[in-house]
């Protein structure tokens, strides 16, 4: 895919990242403007990120993830997490400097790794800076001092590999940056955009197709139904990545560990912020209702996305 064209008919696209591309928010507006904008054109686009989700994940989970959508074109936007952001929050030490650094360096390993996967199947890449860390806002909650210059490294790790490999670049670190300057746009954990920030993402990706958004507002009510069942599969990994005790389990132990986690609280970590809580709270609850139709679930989801072309053509 070139920049500053659209997504031609016939394209299938997946979007790989981490918590903020799997919340499925900015996507949906995307998916918003294709269905009212080409509603006539067969483009299929895919949700293949995972909460918690780092580089190294996204290799592992590549083949059974996302090559059985037979992609196009893949989006790459993924750094929070490979960044281990909280590290900052310890003492300054050698030990942290030299922990930061590891990261750092396996980011640019797992990043070039996944790439070339990418082109030894024959599928377009598009790089997409991860966004910046929200350490400047005018907000009441805790901040993770250099956070932000942190991000900064990673999103010039892709800025470096985009240009050293004429991959599409879609600066939505250098974007967000920009808006941030005059609006609030992220959640107490100045790591997620809120809605106003996945509208930004998404009015980032389709401007750099040359492309323009209708106005912030709440998703369309055609996409609603789409939007909730992408992020129930979602974060189906979610609870299997950062919840369940690692090993093979059977469907039943694995219902049955999420029941106890849920009935003993240890998803509510004293002095973690409430918000996070709540996450875990929420997601566990998900898995114990999605987790035994998980095989069904791509199926309802290709409906879904099948019918939005006859609502937007309405």
């Amino acid at each position: 895919m070139l920049l500053n064209t659209p997504f031609p008919s016939g394209s299938r696209i997946c979007f790989l990242g981490d918590s903020i591309t799997a919340q499925n928010k900015y996507l949906t507006w995307i998916v918003d403007w294709y269905k009212t904008a080409f509603p006539a054109a067969d483009i299929r686009f895919y949700n293949c990120a995972f909460s918690g989700g780092t580089v190294a994940l996204l290799n592992n989970m590549f083949e059974k993830d996302v090559l059985p959508h037979k992609p196009t074109h893949i989006v790459i936007m993924c750094g929070v997490n490979d960044s281990c952001l909280f590290t900052l929050e310890q003492p300054r030490s050698t030990a942290r400097y030299a922990a930061l650094e590891k990261t750092y360096t396996a980011y640019q390993r797992n990043l070039e790794i996944l790439c070339e996967k990418v082109l030894s199947h024959g599928i377009a890449v598009l790089l997409m800076t991860p966004p910046p860390y929200d350490e400047y806002q005018p907000i009441s909650a805790p901040v993770c001092h250099g956070g932000y210059a942190l991000l900064q490294g990673y999103a010039d790790v892709m800025r470096r590999m985009a240009e050293k490999h004429s991959y599409p670049l879609i600066d939505c670190h250098k974007y967000l940056t920009t808006v941030m300057q005059e609006q609030v746009i992220y959640k107490e954990d100045r790591v997620h955009p809120d809605d106003l920030g996945c509208y930004h993402i998404a009015r980032c990706f389709l401007e750099s197709q040359s492309l323009s958004i209708r106005p912030f507002g709440s998703f369309p009510a055609y996409l609603e139904e789409w939007h909730s069942m992408v992020w129930s599969q979602r974060y189906i990994y979610a609870v299997e990545h950062m919840v369940l005790p690692k090993g093979k389990l059977t469907l039943e132990e694995k219902l049955a560990f999420v029941q106890k986690y849920l009935a003993d609280r240890t998803w509510d970590v004293p002095g973690r912020r409430v918000s996070l809580n709540d996450f875990f709270k929420k997601i566990a609850e998900n898995y114990l209702i999605c987790k035994p139709i998980e095989q069904e679930l791509p199926g309802k989801i290709e409906k879904l996305y099948q019918h939005l072309t006859s609502v937007a053509l309405e």
